[in-house]
């Protein structure tokens, strides 16, 4: 009777508790407003980073590496170079070409300058190599025949007036990277549509060919060493990535 009367007792007291609105609906509800409230100021910093973040990463996204560009306007074309950020309006493309007379290809030279070639690719700059079969040579030609040969071979692949060409030859100018870049920079500036590099054979170049570099081009040591073809080659494309990253402040050159 006791847990009979406890019963109805407990029964009536919630009754009369609700009648009284003492037994009010639980909290949940306020808690849970009370602390979305909470949440929302705590995460409000965040988002500010978080938009912050998105737009940072959408402007890396959107924003690619600029490749080696010449300026069609009457401005001369501004690239980066020693450190500092440059930019260009109008560009177009420019491209690198590479001809070396040489009848020997050896698989740790070609897998080098394809790794430069790639890296030079990527700053969307277009790269060219014609490798070129030598003259015949001594006994059943004389060097100055055998130079004379392949040196309206190589002229014949050249455009005169709008080709940049530069001959690599022991006895040519020192220039030091920084210089090379420059230079560089210059022939994209004055409008020319390409450079040439132009590694000779066995024998060296022919005088037509040193005259052509003189008036339209250059000549340019890569040391006061004699390297082979294979070698010199290597080092030119890793000049010239050298070149491109000196250019746009990249940390490679140091």
């Amino acid at each position: 009777m006791e847990a009979l009367g406890f019963g109805v007792q407990q029964k009536c007291g919630k009754r009369f508790s609700a009648h009284c609105g003492l037994l009010a609906k639980p909290r949940t509800n306020a808690v849970s407003t009370q602390r979305k409230q909470i949440g929302k100021q705590m995460l409000l910093p965040l988002r500010g980073y978080s938009l912050i973040l998105l737009v940072s990463m959408f402007g890396v996204i959107l924003c690619p590496i600029k490749g080696f560009v010449q300026s069609t306007s009457s401005t001369p074309m501004l690239l980066r170079g020693g450190g500092r950020s440059r930019t260009a309006t109008e560009t177009s493309a420019f491209k690198f070409r590479v001809i070396t007379i040489s009848q020997t290809k050896e698989k740790w030279c070609e897998e080098a300058c394809k790794e430069y070639a790639s890296r030079i690719k990527k700053f969307g700059v277009d790269l060219e190599e014609t490798t070129l079969k030598p003259a015949i040579g001594p006994p059943k030609q004389t060097e100055e025949q055998q130079k004379d040969e392949e040196g309206k071979t190589l002229l014949s692949r050249l455009d005169i007036g709008k080709d940049r060409l530069v001959l690599l030859d022991e006895r040519g100018e020192l220039l030091t990277s920084h210089e090379f870049a420059d230079y560089i920079q210059r022939c994209a500036d004055q409008g020319d549509r390409s450079v040439t590099f132009a590694i000779g054979g066995a024998s060296g170049h022919s005088e037509d060919v040193r005259a052509t570099a003189k008036k339209a081009g250059r000549i340019l040591s890569l040391g006061k060493m004699v390297l082979n073809h294979q070698i010199a080659r290597v080092v030119l494309l890793e000049q010239i990535y050298r070149a491109l990253t000196i250019q746009r402040g990249i940390p490679y050159h140091k």
